[in-house]
C-alpha cells in the first residue's frame, strides 16, 4: 500500500500534523513511499534514480532448477526449501552444484517480479545489497558467492548459508538462548550488539551506511557467529561506491519506522551520516533493555512522528542507569549529541561490562604470558604471585603445543605471537577496568621479558619501543639501551668500513666508463695509425718525430678530458682511481720517451715500435697488479712491436693492429653486465645506496 498519509487517516495527532506540515514545507510527498508487509519503508524514487540500466543485463544467467531435477553439470543451483522471507525478498536454500555445497539464494518476492522487475524497488535493493556485501569482507557480513540472474531476468544473490536464528527471535523468546547465555542474557545480547558494532564500524570505514539496523536483520549462527544482514537500503558516505545513493543527497524515507532516527524522517538533504547508524544501534539497545521498540504508534504515521520527535526515554530503575544513559545518548534527537562514532558507542557498552570482561580477558592473557615465559625460559611465578595462573587446560595446551622444540624463525614468530597476545589482552583488560592490578602487573612483566629478549637479539628499535611502554621502567633500562646503541654504532661503523673496502676494489663498478674509454683509445688511435700509414705510402706526408710527439700529446689530452668528463665514476672507487693514475703515468712516460728519442734523433718508425713495447708493458703490469682479465691485451702490443721491429715498413699497420686488438680486448673484458641485486655496474650505487636499480 503506497502513501503513509493514507494509513488510518481517522487517527490524527498533534505530532502527525506537525510532521505532515514539515514535509509540506520541504516539498516531500509521503505518497512516494512504499510500505512493505513487514513495515519497512521503501524509497521507490531514490532506488530508481540510482538504477543502472545495464546492471542486470551484465549479470551471468544462472541455470536454476528445483532440487532433485537437475544433476547435469550445467546446472548452477538446485533450489530447495524457503528459509526466509522479508519485505524486499525471499531466501531459499540451494545447492551450488559445481562446488557441491549448500548456499542461500536471495531473490525478489514473487509479487515484485513481472513486467517491471528490472525497475522494481526490490530488484534494485537486492542489487544494492549485492554490491555492498560484495565489498564488505568482514566476519560479521555474510560472504557473497556470486550474483547472477534467473530466466526471467530477475537477480539472484548467492550467499553463504547461515544456520542459526534471527536475533529478534532470541530477544522475543529467551528459552531459545544458548545454554551458556541463559544465566546472563543481558551480557549475551550486549556482546551481540558489540559484534554488530564491529561490522557497522567496518562498513563506515568502507564509506557504507546501513540505514536499516534492527534485530530482524541480525543472524546469530549456530556457533555464536553474528551476521549483519539486509544491506539493501545501504547508501554511500562521501567517497563511497558511486553505484549507491549518496548519503548527502538522500531526500526520501527508508528503513523501519520503529527504529528510525529523526533525520531519516525529516527528509532533509545532508543530515544522513554515520550518526544515523549510531541512532539505530541505540534503538536496538533500547529494545534489548526494555523488550519494546524505541518508537510506538497505532499507525505508521504515528510511529514516524514519534521517531521525528525522539524524546529522551525514562528507563525503569531495574535497568542499569549507565546503560540507560548510553541508550539515550545514542538516540538523541540532535545528531551532534550522539556518540561521535560507532567505536565510541561500542566502548561505552564495553565499559559497562568492564569488570566481567576485564577479568575474563586477564585470565586469557595470563595463559599467553605463561607461554611467553616458556618460550623465553623465564622462571615460573611463585604461588603468591598475582600472576600465578593455573595450569593450562587441555584444550589450550593442545592448541598452543609444546614450545620447547621450536627453533630459529619459528621460535621468534611464536615469541612475537605470545607477547602480542599477552600485551593486547592485558591492555584491553586495563582499558575496560583501569583498576585491574593483575592485568597491570602482567602487562609490565610481558614488556620486561620482551625488553630483555630484544636486548639479547640486539634489536635497538624494538627494545626502545617496548621500553617506552613501561609504566615504571628500571633505572638501568636507559643505561642498557645506551650501551646497545653504542655497540650497534661501532658494529655499523666497522661494517661500513669493511663494505667500503670491498667496494673500493670491486672491479665491477664503473665498467661502462672504462669500457668506453678503451673503445675510444682503440678506435681513435687505431684509425690514426691507418690514416698515417696511407698518408706516408702515398707520399702526402713525411713522418717525423714531431708527429710522434703530437700523437702522444693527443693521447695525454684525451685521457685528461675523459678524466674530467667521467670524474664521478673514475674517482668513486680505489680500483678506478688506480686505473686513472696508471693511465696518466703511462701517458707522461710515453711523452717523455718520445721527447728523449726525438732529441736523440731516433728513427720515427722505431719510436712508434718502442711505444708499442711501452704499452705492452703497461697493459701486462696493469693486468698483473689490478685486473688479470686485461693481461691478454698486452699480446696485441707485443705482436705490434715485433712486426714494427722486424718489418719497419709495416709499422703503421702493426700499430693499428696493436691498438685495435688491445683496445678491443680491454673493451670486451670491461663490458657492462646486468648483475643480480641492486648493482648493475654503476658507481651511483655507491653515492645513492637507496636506489633499487641504478643506471650507468
Amino acid at each position: 500500500m503506497n502513501g503513509v498519509a493514507d494509513q488510518s487517516p481517522e487517527i490524527v495527532t498533534a505530532d502527525t500534523i506537525a510532521l505532515q506540515t514539515h514535509w509540506q514545507t520541504i516539498g516531500f510527498d509521503p505518497a512516494e513511499l512504499t510500505i512493505r508487509t513487514d513495515g519497512t519503508l521503501m524509497p521507490t524514487r531514490e532506488l530508481l534514480r540510482t538504477h543502472d540500466e545495464h546492471a542486470l543485463g551484465n549479470l551471468r544467467p544462472l541455470l536454476v532448477v528445483p532440487a532433485g531435477q537437475g544433476d547435469d553439470a550445467a546446472v548452477d543451483l538446485a533450489l530447495g526449501e524457503l528459509i526466509g522471507e522479508g519485505g524486499m525478498g525471499v531466501v531459499r536454500a540451494a545447492a551450488q552444484v559445481a562446488l557441491g555445497r549448500e548456499v542461500a539464494v536471495k531473490s525478489v518476492r514473487p509479487s515484485d517480479a513481472g513486467t517491471r522487475s528490472r525497475e522494481s524497488e526490490a530488484t534494485l535493493a537486492l542489487l544494492r545489497e549485492a554490491w555492498v556485501t560484495g565489498q564488505l569482507e568482514h566476519p560479521s557480513v555474510v560472504p557473497v558467492h556470486t550474483l547472477g540472474r534467473a530466466d526471467d531476468g530477475a537477480p539472484l544473490l548467492v550467499m553463504k548459508r547461515i544456520v542459526g536464528r534471527a536475533w529478534s527471535e532470541l530477544l522475543a523468546n529467551p528459552g531459545l538462548l544458548p545454554d551458556e547465555a541463559r544465566a546472563d542474557p543481558l551480557r549475551f545480547h550486549l556482546e551481540v550488539l558489540m559484534a554488530v558494532c564491529n561490522a557497522v564500524a567496518f562498513a563506515h570505514s568502507r564509506r557504507v551506511l546501513h540505514r536499516d539496523l534492527k534485530p530482524d536483520n541480525v543472524m546469530i549462527g549456530a556457533f555464536g557467529e553474528v551476521y549483519v544482514l539486509d544491506w539493501g537500503l545501504a547508501v554511500a558516505l562521501p567517497g563511497g561506491d558511486p553505484r549507491l545513493p549518496a548519503s548527502t543527497e538522500i531526500r526520501s524515507i527508508a528503513g523501519t519506522p520503529h527504529f528510525m532516527a529523526p533525520e531519516m524522517v525529516a527528509v532533509t538533504t545532508g543530515q544522513i551520516d554515520e550518526r544515523t547508524d549510531i541512532y539505530l544501534l541505540g534503538a536496538i539497545l533500547h529494545l534489548v533493555l526494555t523488550g519494546e521498540p524505541r518508537h510506538h504508534g497505532r499507525t505508521p504515521m504515528e510511529i514516524l512522528a514519534a521517531a521525528w520527535r525522539s524524546p529522551a526515554f525514562g528507563y525503569d530503575v531495574a535497568i542499569p542507569e549507565e546503560l540507560g544513559a548510553i541508550c539515550n545518548r545514542a538516540t538523541a534527537a540532535d545528531p551532534s549529541r550522539r556518540f561521535e562514532d560507532v567505536a565510541s558507542f561500542r566502548a561505552a557498552i564495553a565499559a559497562f561490562l568492564q569488570h566481567r570482561h576485564s577479568l575474563e580477558v586477564t585470565r586469557k592473557a595470563r595463559r599467553h604470558l605463561e607461554r611467553l615465559g616458556q618460550l623465553l625460559a623465564r622462571d615460573t611465578p611463585d604461588a603468591d604471585d598475582p600472576l600465578a595462573a593455573p595450569t593450562l587446560d587441555a584444550v589450550t595446551a593442545d592448541a598452543a603445543g609444546d614450545p620447547s622444540h621450536l627453533e630459529g624463525d619459528e621460535r621468534l614468530a611464536a615469541i612475537a605471537s605470545a607477547f602480542s597476545a599477552a600485551r593486547f589482552g592485558f591492555q584491553l583488560a586495563l582499558e575496560s577496568w583501569p583498576g585491574n592490578e593483575v592485568a597491570r602487573t602482567g602487562r609490565e612483566r610481558a614488556l620486561g621479558w620482551m625488553f630483555e629478549h630484544e636486548l639479547e637479539r640486539g634489536d635497538l628499535h624494538a627494545a626502545q619501543m617496548i621500553a617506552a611502554e613501561l609504566e615504571a621502567p628500571d633505572p638501568s633500562v636507559r643505561t642498557r639501551l645506551d650501551a646497545l646503541r653504542e655497540r650497534l654504532r661501532a658494529e655499523q661503523e666497522l661494517a661500513r668500513a669493511r663494505e667500503r673496502a670491498v667496494r673500493d676494489m670491486d672491479q665491477r663498478y664503473g665498467t661502462r666508463t672504462r669500457a668506453f674509454l678503451s673503445l675510444i683509445i682503440a678506435v681513435v688511435f687505431g684509425l690514426q695509425a691507418i690514416g698515417a700509414g696511407v698518408a706516408v705510402r702515398t707520399g702526402w706526408l713525411h713522418w717525423e718525430n714531431r708527429w710522434n710527439f703530437a700523437v702522444g700529446a693527443s693521447f695525454a689530452v684525451l685521457l685528461e678530458w675523459f678524466r674530467r668528463w667521467a670524474k664521478d665514476t673514475l674517482t668513486a672507487t680505489d680500483f678506478n682511481r688506480r686505473v686513472v693514475r696508471a693511465l696518466g703515468h703511462v701517458a707522461a712516460l710515453n711523452l717523455g720517451m718520445i721527447g728523449a728519442l726525438w732529441i736523440a734523433d731516433a728513427d720515427p718508425l722505431a719510436v712508434i715500435a718502442w711505444q708499442m713495447l711501452l704499452f705492452a708493458g703497461f697493459t701486462s703490469t696493469l693486468g698483473a697488479s689490478l685486473d688479470p682479465r686485461i693481461m691478454p691485451a698486452s699480446v696485441g702490443y707485443f705482436v705490434a712491436f715485433a712486426i714494427a721491429t722486424i718489418w719497419p715498413r709495416w709499422t703503421f699497420e702493426a700499430t693499428a693492429f696493436g691498438h685495435l686488438v688491445a683496445g678491443g680486448w680491454t673493451t670486451w673484458a670491461w663490458r657492462p653486465e646486468r648483475l643480480k641485486g641492486r648493482y648493475d655496474g654503476d658507481t651511483r650505487a655507491l653515492r645513492e645506496p637507496s636506489a633499487d636499480s641504478p643506471e650507468g
